[in-house]
């Protein structure tokens, strides 16, 4: 499987917390397939390229920073069987891996940041969708409700529009660690997902915290690209037309 080589990052994003770190990143050095081509949303301690998805790895939490993925409309016509084999991630140092063990009996999903009924083309993709990596500590009650629905709109999203950007990954209201699973990975408070589609130029996003939410009520967490990144500190879409409008207020 296909990694870069790790950037070190020494910066905590807390929620609600602009990062000092939130400038353009063109200059990073990153490229994935077309995941990247929007822009690098943060710095972070290791890149990961997958097939159908990129990861900004984040050390000091065991989680990702932020998981970005380019799908098309003839992406989602592939069907795979789903095969919920989770794994380690080997491309990641040991020491700052996730394991198996570390969600055993926790009372919380590994919740996909990619997920597998978007990015699972192949048996190999399949496979990559289940890596740890991909994987924060999730409340089922947000997993199996707004989470699982704002998913399937992105499908019905790129199935209309041909083609979407989405970046998404977990936000802390602590200092990363102070909850935590396992041997220190840590619990996110909230997470947030943010969509662009480049045919019409419209961006738009959520913030769901970590706990139950209805997927009926999915409409209520959500927020400008501007205002997340005030909240998160990163930088979305930043290599698209400056020309197009950032600010959608469609659903």
């Amino acid at each position: 499987m296909k990694h870069a080589i790790s950037v070190p990052c020494f910066l905590l994003v807390l929620f609600g917390l602009p990062s000092a770190f939130s400038a353009p990143l063109a200059n990073s050095g990153f490229s994935c397939h077309k995941h990247m081509d929007t822009g690098l949303p943060s710095t972070a301690d290791q890149y990961l390229c997958r097939d159908n998805y990129a990861v900004g790895f984040d050390y000091s939490t065991k989680n990702p920073k932020w998981v970005a993925y380019y799908v098309t409309s003839d992406q989602l016509g592939h069907i795979v069987k789903r095969e919920d084999e989770f794994k380690e991630d080997t491309d990641i140092p040991e020491a700052y891996r996730a394991t198996l063990d570390d969600y055993r009996n926790s009372g919380y999903d590994r919740g996909h940041n990619a997920p597998a009924g978007t990015v699972d083309t192949s048996e190999d993709t399949m496979e990559q969708c289940f890596l740890l990596s991909n994987m924060t500590p999730q409340m089922h009650t947000l997993n199996a409700e707004a989470w699982e629905q704002l998913e399937e709109n992105i499908r019905s999203w790129t199935l209309e529009n041909q083609q979407l950007y989405v970046v998404t990954g977990p936000l802390y209201d602590t200092k990363p660690g102070t909850n935590f699973i396992g041997n220190n990975v840590a619990i996110p408070d909230a997470y947030f997902k943010v969509v662009y589609i480049p045919g019409s130029g419209q961006t738009w996003g959520y913030v769901l915290p970590n706990q139950a939410v209805p997927g009926s009520e999915l409409n209520n967490y959500k927020f400008t690209i501007s205002e997340l990144e005030q909240k998160t500190g990163m930088t979305f879409f930043d290599n698209k037309p400056q020309t197009l409008n950032t600010d959608s207020n469609r659903l």
